[in-house]
């Protein structure tokens, strides 16, 4: 039976403490892969996106748009700051609107005929248009909506016919007001809502209800009252509503905020961002992605992972965001670097609590911790996003949009799993996808990540006495799949498969052992890791001289032997018994050093001819009254049969012999006169090595072959003690059953005695330690040896 090992088990899970984040999750059907589809490309930064159907609109700042693959400044069509494309395909629409300044937020109306754009444009199309601007969807028109805030336009709700601004303004039109207002939808006329915040609003979202709007920035207080970075009001009035989230999440100043709203049918969610504090400031304490109750804002779960997060797209039951994550261990997930040279610009967590946040584990003041907070699950879903320039800011991705069959990002990167993709990039649930995204390089390493031409390991190999040579090699690991499954190959054989779970930052040790090879012969390896879509990486070949085993010799030691011939002299006319007791005497028609029955065992064998100098004894000894069991290997195609071992003066008594047929038989002296055997059904004259065990008691004649029992009788229990010779070869006497007339040719290897029956366990197992490629397989009608 090959042995197989993953550090003591065939498959690892993640240890998961009680009261502790809960498991990395598996990616399943609803969940979009790791891999980069074609998409349209700009050549800049793509800061908001919104999704109307399969159309997704991309705002930003960017002069130009190509198709996928082209290199940039090549195949480029004009696009002023908006463009759009199929998500379905990645494929530019012609929509080509042109603004004077960047755009920072894009929505649809309720009834999804609208767009609406915000950012410090003041011009569209030529036209006047002060920050905000709306597009009718089928025509690509710009609409005469054109209310008038007079600075950035950061955030945006649509609740039926109001659209509801956030930003840096004081004044829409004439009117005052300080980073909020709300806009009718039809005529752009500013409506009485006014709540006011003390900074920017950067991000804004209606409660499913439509009762409430969410607000967020880096403001401390809303109105009168003390909001900490978010808060809630009235849609209709304005007036402040309960939001408790904002006295455990808590970040705002100039070097803190939250950054980014979203919602589903009942939560909102939000990212934020903290740099600690400059004098005077209360420090930020919160990076990552939360989850709220939509009526009293209270905490459904914090991803606590540190590194800036910029959008959140909740989808079905997986939260996706995107920003710069660099340290999840607070909830189970992947630590930082150190020195810190690594990023994670996308993740995805169960919308479900899964457990618990951890005590915070990093230092620094912007790090608050949330301890025993409610935490979700990450996803094994890590597509590599490179950092780009565009902005000089050191980021990569800043959006993020989808539906339930896509998801999209956007921003200023220009490479995604190591292939070019600028700005805009697509992925798709399996069923959409390629599925080609499979095990990464094994030599990958957090703390010099991302480098795809580095070579693979081979694994290593140590020859370890008794057991084989033992392969050991760190797993590898998948953007998009947690479970890899190892195929191990000597040469170009599959020797065995295990399992095992692992994640970039946890790639245990692997352990194969293969006990099948021939002793002080050289082999070659490799291992071949696979994901569930088929996706494989193969190491490089190592090598190692298989070590000698005497596995099979020390169990029969162990077991009570009281003589072992092990049969390997190089020599000679004798052979000793490694017990110490009487050597064999060989014949002229004995060899020494023919290849033994155990490949891992450099020890050999005999041969003989099957002339009748072809037998081996002792010198004349007692054999004790009482059971007994006589055990040997042999190999031979004879079809005259012959004398296998045994023991006794006639040569009839407790004599394992081979017949004509090449059916196995065990005969014994009964309690009157005559003899008695059991006999095979089977042949095993079929060239290949056997392992023989008969055993006698007060129960009768046993006949083990290969480990299992194949006949028995109640007869020949005559057991008084004896003198004779223990003898290989030789004649046999013609009063046993089916007795061969000739002398046995072939191959014998180790010939045991045991002053006992050995049990069936026993047998079995010195088999399995003697031929352990072979496995033994219980079946309704027998026992079977499978190679």
């Amino acid at each position: 039976m090959l042995t197989l090992a993953v550090l003591g088990a065939q498959f690892i899970r993640p240890t998961v403490a009680a009261a502790a984040p809960g498991p990395i999750r598996q990616p399943g059907t609803t969940s979009v892969t790791a891999d980069a589809l074609p998409t349209s490309q700009v050549n800049g930064v793509v800061w908001s996106q919104a999704t109307v159907g399969n159309l997704v609109f991309a705002g930003g700042q960017f002069t130009s748009v190509r198709p996928n693959g082209a290199a940039a400044g090549t195949s480029e069509s004009k696009r002023s700051n908006l463009m759009s494309y199929d998500i379905r395909t990645g494929v530019h629409t012609a929509f080509a609107p042109t603004f004077n300044g960047p755009i920072k937020v894009l929505r649809v109306s309720a009834d999804q005929k609208t767009l609406y754009v915000g950012g410090s444009f003041t011009l569209v199309n030529g036209l006047k248009r002060y920050r905000f601007a709306a597009f009718t969807i089928a025509s690509g028109a710009l609409t005469s909506l054109a209310p008038l805030p007079n600075s950035t336009v950061n955030g945006m709700a649509v609740i039926g016919s109001t659209i509801y601004l956030g930003g840096a303004f004081n004044k829409v039109g004439s009117v005052a007001r300080t980073n909020l207002a709300a806009v009718s939808a039809t005529s752009g006329a500013l409506t009485g809502w006014a709540p006011t915040v003390n900074a920017s609003v950067l991000a804004l979202v209606a409660t499913p209800d439509h009762s409430r709007i969410v607000v967020a920035g880096s403001f401390t207080t809303l109105g009168t009252t003390a909001a900490v970075g978010m808060g809630a009001v009235d849609a209709r009035t304005g007036a402040v509503r309960p939001w408790q989230i904002n006295t455990v999440v808590k970040n705002s100043g100039s070097q803190a905020a939250i950054l980014a709203l979203a919602v589903d049918n009942d939560t909102v969610y939000g990212t934020g961002y903290t740099y600690g504090s400059t004098p005077g400031e209360v420090p930020g304490n919160f990076e990552g992605t939360f989850a709220a109750n939509p009526t009293t804002g209270a905490v459904k779960w914090l991803q606590d992972c540190h590194g800036d997060t910029y959008d959140v797209l909740p989808v079905g039951n997986i939260v996706y965001s995107v920003g710069h994550a660099h340290f999840c261990k607070n909830i189970g997930g992947f630590p930082d670097t150190q020195p810190r040279t690594d990023y994670y610009h996308s993740l995805a967590v169960t919308k479900q609590v899964a457990g618990t946040v951890l005590k915070n584990s990093q230092p620094g003041s912007a790090y608050g911790n949330f301890e025993g907070k409610p935490a979700p699950s990450l996803y094994n879903w890590f597509p590599r996003v490179n950092v780009g320039t565009y902005t000089s800011l050191g980021q990569g991705a800043w959006s993020i949009t989808g539906n339930s069959d896509y998801v999209a990002l956007g921003g200023e990167f220009t490479q995604v799993n190591d292939q070019g993709h600028q700005g805009l990039v697509r992925m798709a649930v399996p069923a959409h996808a390629p599925n080609k995204q499979g095990p990464v390089d094994y030599d990958f390493d957090p703390k010099t990540a991302h480098t795809p031409s580095s070579p693979s390991a081979p694994p290593d190999v140590t020859p370890v006495a008794e057991r084989g040579n033992v392969l050991t090699w760190k797993a590898g690991w998948d953007r998009d799949d947690q479970v890899l499954t190892y195929d191990v190959l000597r040469g170009t054989v599959v020797l065995g498969t295990l399992r095992a779970t692992s994640q970039f930052w946890n790639r245990p040790t692997l352990t194969f052992t293969d006990p099948t090879g021939v002793a002080n012969r050289t082999y070659t390896y490799r291992v071949r890791v696979r994901d569930p879509q088929g996706n494989s990486r193969t190491s490089p070949v190592a090598s190692a001289v298989f070590p000698s085993s005497t596995a099979y010799a020390r169990s029969v030691a162990a077991d009570g032997a009281t003589h072992q011939w092990r049969l390997g002299s190089a020599t000679g006319t004798t052979t000793p018994d490694s017990k110490g007791g009487p050597s064999l005497t060989v014949g002229t028609g004995v060899t020494f050093a023919a290849n033994g029955a155990f490949e891992a065992d450099a020890d050999t064998a005999v041969t003989l001819d099957g002339t009748s100098g072809a037998v081996g004894q002792t010198t004349a000894n007692v054999l004790p009254a009482g059971d007994v069991s006589i055990e040997t290997w042999f190999k031979s195609t004879s079809v005259s049969g012959g004398a296998l071992a045994g023991f006794g003066s006639a040569d009839r008594d407790r004599r394992v012999y081979l017949r004509a047929d090449g059916r196995l038989s065990f005969g014994a002296n009964t309690t009157g006169p005559g003899a008695a055997a059991v006999t095979t059904p089977s042949a095993y004259n079929d060239g290949r090595w056997h392992q023989v065990v008969a055993t006698q008691s007060d129960a009768g004649l046993q006949l083990y072959v290969d480990g299992a029992q194949m006949a028995a009788s109640t007869d020949a229990t005559n057991r008084s003690a004896q003198t004779g010779r223990w003898a290989i070869g030789g004649p046999t006497s013609t009063s046993l059953p089916g007795a061969p007339t000739g002398t046995y040719d072939g191959v014998v290897d180790d010939v045991s005695t045991y002053p006992t029956v050995l049990s069936a366990r026993m047998v079995r197992a010195h088999f399995t330690a003697g031929q352990p490629r072979y496995e033994i397989i219980s079946t309704r009608g027998g026992t079977r040896t499978n190679r």
